[in-house]
């Protein structure tokens, strides 16, 4: 066995998973890139939403004022690979508007 990454999940996925998935190396995450949430220097509609500085303040767990710089930044290009992704501002954002389930009390 050795040092086989995730040994036991690859083995209880035998016969449910293709075998070319099953036995791949493990697949590092990327963050989205900045191009998934903005088209010609415009957030799309979604992120422009989520981001605005009322969603922010309401959530308060980000800094309207650092998002809002971040945003220029991704506006005008200047953003550096995924950095609205990276940081998790957009992620974070998405899953906070998400309904929660109701309570089974």
């Amino acid at each position: 066995m050795g040092l086989t990454e995730k040994y036991l999940l690859k083995r209880s996925m035998k016969g449910l998973l293709p075998e070319a998935v099953r036995t791949r190396s493990k697949q590092p995450y990327r963050a989205p890139d900045n191009q998934s949430f903005f088209r010609n220097g415009q957030a799309v509609p979604y992120v422009s939403e989520l981001l605005s500085e009322r969603r922010l303040a309401e959530a308060g767990y980000f800094d309207p004022v650092a998002v809002g710089k971040l945003l220029a930044k991704c506006r005008a290009g200047r953003a550096i690979g995924g950095a609205a992704g990276r940081l998790g501002v957009i992620p974070r954002r998405r899953m906070a508007a998400l309904p929660l389930a109701p309570s089974r009390g």
